[in-house]
């Protein structure tokens, strides 16, 4: 998944999906934990709980903080958590935060 952000924003919004890469299916959410875990440009990662949104659709969100969104590449991997053990999302997020212009 590729998209874009600017630094600084306030309320940028990152809101995935996750799916199933065996069945094609949503992977459901009921229950589950879920964080998005991300680094900018070779700054220390970060870790953050997401917002389930639509569970049995596998839907999640995180709204960024201002301070939070630098400039440079982000690469984040969602991270899902069950009784059972945890799930990472195998297509990571990759989005390019650019400059105020």
């Amino acid at each position: 998944m590729t998209v874009a952000f600017v630094a600084g924003d306030t309320a940028a919004v990152l809101r995935v999906q996750c799916m199933d890469e065996e069945t094609g299916q949503a992977v459901d959410l009921v229950g589950a934990t879920v964080e998005l875990r991300w680094r900018i440009a070779g700054r220390p990662r970060v870790t953050r709980p997401m917002v389930v949104v639509d569970a049995a659709a596998g839907l999640a969100e995180y709204e960024f903080a201002a301070d939070e969104l630098r400039c440079g590449e982000l690469r984040a991997d969602v991270v899902i958590t069950r009784t059972a053990g945890t799930l990472t999302c195998r297509e990571p997020v990759v989005a390019e935060v650019r400059g105020r212009v």
